[in-house]
Formats: structure tokens, C-alpha cells, sequence
């Protein structure tokens, strides 16, 4: 059986590139040397000559009790914000756009995101690519769900065909009255397969792609935040509480693509960064005011 491979549009606008701490593996044309990473995380933030956007992952503990202790004291305290959608409800909250897929959204600064990359259980490597502006979708991460496995899909297992899940994202940066913004945009898609290949619908070219319930978001990211992109964990009930029943329940599509995908034994969180640099034109220089007479 040959694996799917991931690849990148012709929309991607931009380099890709490894980072390793404060020295990092591109050459100095902006190309990658493809050399393992290894050693602490750099939480190194977009070049400020960049335009466009920047995905960041990193790699935290797996155990989904500590993180989701660690998200909710993230939360509290103020250095993560959940990004919610629709109406406020009476608890002052909205609706998390890809709760049913199992994927959480957060908003941070980025001069906070070190800190908030340390309270998760830190991150031996990161890897960091640089995108651009993205008019087309473009595939971060991909896996093969074999036919007849179970998934937990907006509250309920179901069963799904053989196909490939897909998370993909996409993104550009505009100008405002208030400053730059960036426009992030993300989805979950499954693509069916034939033997080894994505089915073709009739038109040639053209994958049979199917968008997953509540598998899209879309929001705003201003100059100095960042959008994290999180597997929400789902802690199974204790023996005790259970009276012996306790079962894992099945993975949620994000389960099945950022848990354990990379690193054993670890999540792959992604940050969604961008650049704006020549967004806005620069600040015209002061005046000079009448001179004093001599």
C-alpha cells in the first residue's frame, strides 16, 4: 500500500523552511538543509520582512488530563482566548466552530505563546514554515482512514468509508482603518479512495471532496498574535467514577491528525502566525515646525 503524500498547491506564495533554536537549518537563501531537528524550541516569530502567513508546530506531552488542565489554566489566566463563532450564550460565551471534529481554537500574543508552549510540557523540536499569502487551500496535515474505522464525529462514533482526512488552511493578509489583519481560514475534509487513488468525480482533474460537519473556521488574527490550533483532549472517565466501565471513546478526526502523527507520544499543536510587512504604507514623517528667528 503506498501512502498518501502531502503536497503544496501552486497558491503558496513563499518558502518552506526548518528551524532549529536561535540558529535554525535555512541556508541563506531561505531554502532548508532537511536536517533533523533536534535540542529546545525557539519560539521565533515571523521575519519582519515577510508577508503572509507562517505555520509553526510544535510537539507537547500526549497525556490528555495535563493538557486539558493546562488549557483551562491557560484560558484563566488570560494568555489564551478560545475563538468562538455565532451568538453569545447566557454563560457569555459563543460556539466553537470545529468543536464537533475535535479541534479547539485559541488567540494568543505571540510574546506569550513561549510561555504558553512551556506550561503545555514544552516541545523538544519546531518546525516552522513559511507560506505566504494562501488563495488556495493548502493541505497541512493528511492521513489514511482505513475502510470501516470509527470515528468520533460531532458527539457520536461513526463509520466511514476508506479515504483520506485532510486539515487544510488557507489565508491573506488586508488592510484596515484599525491596521493590518490577517484572514485565517481552516477545514476538514475526506476525500474517498479506489484502490490507493482519491475517486475522480466526472469532471477530470477534480477530487471527490467532502467538507466534515463542523469542519471549518474562519477568523482574524491582528499584528503580534497568533492562532493556535489544538487536538481538544478527551479524557476518558476514571475506573473509580465509572464503576469499572471506563472505555476510551474513538478518535475525533484531529485525534486521528495532530496525536501521536509525528512524535510518539506526543500532540502536534499548530500556530498560525502571519507577517504584514508593507501592508501599510510607512508613517509619513513629522513636519518641521517655523523656526525660531536667530
Amino acid at each position: 500500500m503506498r501512502r498518501a503524500r502531502a503536497t503544496m498547491p501552486a497558491g503558496v506564495t513563499g518558502i518552506a523552511m526548518t528551524m532549529l533554536a536561535a540558529a535554525g537549518c535555512a541556508t541563506s537563501d531561505g531554502s532548508s538543509s532537511g536536517r533533523p531537528l533536534s535540542g529546545t524550541t525557539a519560539v521565533a516569530a515571523l521575519p519582519a520582512a515577510t508577508e503572509g502567513l507562517e505555520l509553526r508546530r510544535f510537539f507537547v506531552p500526549i497525556d490528555p488530563k495535563d493538557r486539558s488542565v493546562a488549557l483551562g489554566a491557560l484560558v484563566s489566566e488570560g494568555l489564551l482566548a478560545k475563538v468562538t463563532s455565532g451568538p453569545v450564550d447566557s454563560a457569555g460565551t459563543g460556539v466553537e466552530p470545529m468543536a464537533p471534529c475535535g479541534i479547539a481554537l485559541y488567540r494568543c500574543r505571540d510574546e506569550d505563546l513561549a510561555a504558553v508552549v512551556a506550561r503545555l510540557g514544552g516541545s523538544p523540536q519546531m518546525h516552522s514554515t513559511i507560506l505566504g499569502t494562501l488563495r488556495d487551500w493548502a493541505e497541512t496535515e493528511t492521513v489514511r482512514i482505513e475502510r470501516g474505522r470509527t470515528v468520533f464525529l460531532g458527539g457520536r462514533p461513526r463509520t466511514l468509508p476508506d479515504a483520506l482526512l485532510r486539515l487544510s488552511l488557507r489565508g491573506w493578509c488586508f488592510p484596515t482603518t484599525d491596521g493590518a489583519r490577517a484572514r485565517v481560514e481552516i477545514r476538514l475534509t475526506t476525500e474517498e479512495l479506489r484502490g490507493d487513488r482519491p475517486a475522480l468525480e466526472l469532471t477530470p482533474g477534480r477530487l471527490r471532496s467532502k467538507e466534515l460537519e463542523g469542519g471549518r473556521a474562519a477568523t482574524e488574527i491582528a499584528p503580534g498574535e497568533v492562532l493556535l490550533v489544538v487536538e481538544t483532549p478527551l479524557v476518558p472517565p476514571d475506573d473509580a467514577a465509572a464503576d469499572g466501565l471506563a472505555v476510551a471513546p474513538p478518535p475525533t478526526p484531529a485525534a486521528m491528525l495532530l496525536a501521536e502523527r509525528a512524535i510518539a507520544g506526543r500532540a502536534t499543536v499548530l500556530v498560525v502566525g502571519a507577517g504584514f510587512a508593507d501592508m501599510l504604507p510607512p508613517p509619513a514623517p513629522p513636519t518641521e515646525g517655523p523656526r525660531a528667528p536667530r
